[in-house]
């Protein structure tokens, strides 16, 4: 037998001195079969692989069954599996390139630290403790996750110091199960866009509220979540994308196909105490800037609205007109509309606010026109002007209709 560095704490080990590999005899496939002792199994490894191998004999007394041919690298990986399945593993201690059968529960305290995984090593140990650099995440809550994947017993995983490093502790095959998985949840974030779609015919707030719901229902049923958010943009017709630049053009296509018109239908409204023209007027401001635009048609014979629109603007429709029938007698304002033949309804509508600014117009009367043909020599119709200064007067200019409306 030859001395073997790094034994002087294990006086009790029987050491196994191992020659040199053993050429081509070493790289063709070893036959096993019948019972074997472990103790032997970790004697065949140390001469076929041309390592040190340090162990006390009598604890490794069980008898194993083998048969078949494995090649070195199968036969190190199946000493190593049946060691561990009998409550032992193998180690290297300090700088010492001898390997050490050691208790599955002492190789925690006992391995030495590797500051990374040695993919190359041909005989690596069977027990590990490897730093682990973290990046992206904090150490607590990547060992929160880690954990449930250590052995039991043997594998421990902590955090060093203030540093992003955690030191894992486990038989090999563990250690690279979790160096890939801590590789997979450390991962970049994906860097995150912020996309404008313009919209053609629904409104932003709309818009946002339907894409995040078809992708809500689409997460359901197919169990794939898209990340990213649709929201609305400042103004009316915009909404913003604010995802993952892998993931913005499902979120583009979305939009797009959700971005018709809606189909519009006719209905008929009849106000019950003002005139349809001047609801007509309010209804335009009401519905301004709605797409499709509604389309509104007085109907005087009736005395009927005839609006064609989407659901969503007829919904509008009825509450204003609910709004207005509700209005108690005492608080009505009537609306009358004054017919512009001559002038311009912006200046009429300046002269007049003009002369109530003065107290010129006092007492009410019936619907008229304004005939401003006359200019300084001729006074205007006295009896239509005196219509417009009744109490919390509002005047109103419709230039589409070339009409003044109180």
């Amino acid at each position: 037998m030859l001395p073997c560095r790094g034994c002087a704490w294990l006086p009790q080990m029987a050491i196994l001195a191992v020659i040199a590999p053993l050429g081509t005899a070493q790289e063709s496939a070893l036959r096993l079969s019948g019972d074997l002792a472990l103790s032997r199994l970790v004697d065949a490894c140390a001469e076929r692989l041309g390592v040190v191998i340090e162990y006390q004999p009598k604890t490794l007394t069980e008898t194993v069954t083998l048969r078949g041919a494995v090649s070195d690298a199968e036969l190190w990986d199946l000493t190593n599996r049946l060691l561990a399945a009998r409550g032992f593993t193998t180690i290297r201690v300090g700088d010492s390139p001898a390997l050490s059968v050691v208790r599955l529960q002492d190789a925690v305290g006992t391995a030495r630290i590797e500051s990374s995984l040695d993919a190359t090593d041909p005989v690596p140990a069977g027990y590990m403790r490897v730093l682990v650099p973290v990046t992206n995440r904090d150490a607590a809550s990547v060992l929160e996750a880690i954990r449930p994947l250590l052995s039991k017993p043997g594998g421990e995983a902590v955090a060093v110091g203030r540093e992003r490093t955690i030191l894992v502790s486990d038989l090999r095959p563990r250690v690279v199960e979790i160096l890939a998985f801590v590789a997979a949840l450390d991962a970049a974030p994906p860097e995150v866009s912020v996309t404008r779609i313009e919209l053609g015919h629904l409104d932003g707030q709309p818009m946002a509220t339907l894409a995040m719901q078809v992708a809500l229902k689409r997460e359901a049923a197919s169990g794939v979540k898209t990340p990213g958010e649709v929201i609305a943009a400042g103004d009316a017709r915009a909404v913003l994308i604010v995802a993952p630049r892998s993931s913005t053009e499902f979120w583009r296509a979305l939009i797009e196909s959700l971005d018709v018109a809606e189909a519009q239908d006719t209905r008929t409204y009849t106000p019950r105490h003002f005139g349809v023209a001047e609801v007509a007027s309010l209804l335009g401001q009401t519905l301004a800037g709605l797409a499709p635009p509604p389309r509104v048609v007085v109907d005087s014979l009736t005395g009927s609205l005839i609006v064609t629109a989407t659901p969503a603007a007829h919904e509008r429709v009825s509450a204003m007109l609910e709004r207005l029938d509700a209005t108690p007698p005492g608080e009505r304002r009537p609306m009358r509309s004054y017919a512009i033949r001559n002038r311009g309804v912006e200046e009429i509508l300046r002269v007049v606010g003009t002369l109530i600014e003065a107290g010129a117009l006092e007492s009410g009367a019936d619907e008229g026109s304004i005939d401003a043909t006359a200019g300084a020599d001729r006074p205007a119709d006295a009896g239509a002007l005196r219509a417009l200064g009744t109490p919390a007067l509002t005047l109103t200019a419709d230039a589409s209709t070339s009409r003044l409306i109180a």
